[in-house]
């Protein structure tokens, strides 16, 4: 998937989704703006993503990572803006 936020925001709530796929790719990026990301509980978070004068920042509850749960890896960029995943 892929997100991006131009001197805006977007607010997605995807905490009810489910997959039968291990791992999930999202592009997110954001410039002047902000992305809020809300994955399932269960999901295991990896970012990849990187700040300039901004925040690429995982705030998720972590539970050790469980073998077998889907992984969603959040990659892009945050230019004088933010990415923040939560659960």
């Amino acid at each position: 998937g892929e997100l991006v936020a131009v001197f805006g925001g977007i607010e997605l709530d995807i905490s009810k989704a489910a997959t039968k796929k291990e791992e999930i790719v999202i592009e997110a990026n954001a410039v002047f703006g902000g992305i809020d990301l809300r994955v399932p509980d269960n999901w295991n978070v990896v970012m990849r993503g990187t700040g300039v004068f901004g925040g690429y920042e995982d705030r998720t509850l972590r539970s050790a990572n469980v073998t077998g749960q889907p992984r969603v890896i959040l990659t892009g960029g945050a230019v004088f803006g933010g990415v923040t995943v939560k659960n």
